[in-house]
């Protein structure tokens, strides 16, 4: 038996390998998308929600108060010219534009951000000043009222 025939004797067995292999990497990343999609998502919405609270978008001073519903209804049509993909309400479920001081209150100055690409959530507080920190949790922002 020659060595060329020796080596095509295992052929099938090293192609059912590779096979096994691939389908195994294949897994791995179809498991790696699904897994991780809502955490990357979630990330991205983290940003986008400190990117609306920033005092560039804002256009506000550093010291100026960022409770004032006029400045955030003006900072929302910017945000979603920048993120059409997303979606931004009050805690409550109230249209950011439209919201009043009072809705503002009601909600404790919380918006809630979602994907349309996934099922990802986050609340975000707006913090009272411009250049303070923005709290922003994974999940709903629960019940406002």
């Amino acid at each position: 038996m020659t060595t060329l025939s020796k080596l095509a004797k295992w052929i099938p067995v090293l192609m059912i390998l590779m096979i096994l292999v691939l389908t195994a990497f294949l897994i791995a990343f179809i498991a790696d998308v699904v897994a991780f999609e809502n955490d990357r998502e979630r990330d991205e919405l983290r940003d986008h929600a400190r990117e609306y609270v920033d005092r560039r978008a804002l256009n506000v001073d550093s010291d100026r108060l960022l409770h004032d519903p006029n400045v955030l209804a003006d900072a929302y049509y910017r945000w979603t010219d920048r993120y059409p993909h997303d979606e931004m309400h009050l805690a409550g479920g109230d249209y950011i534009p439209t919201a009043t001081r009072i809705e503002w209150e009601q909600a404790r100055w919380r918006v809630e951000l979602r994907s349309d690409e996934s099922d990802a959530v986050v609340c975000a507080v707006i913090p009272e000043r411009s250049g303070d920190a923005v709290i922003v949790t994974n999940g709903s922002c629960g019940a406002a009222r």
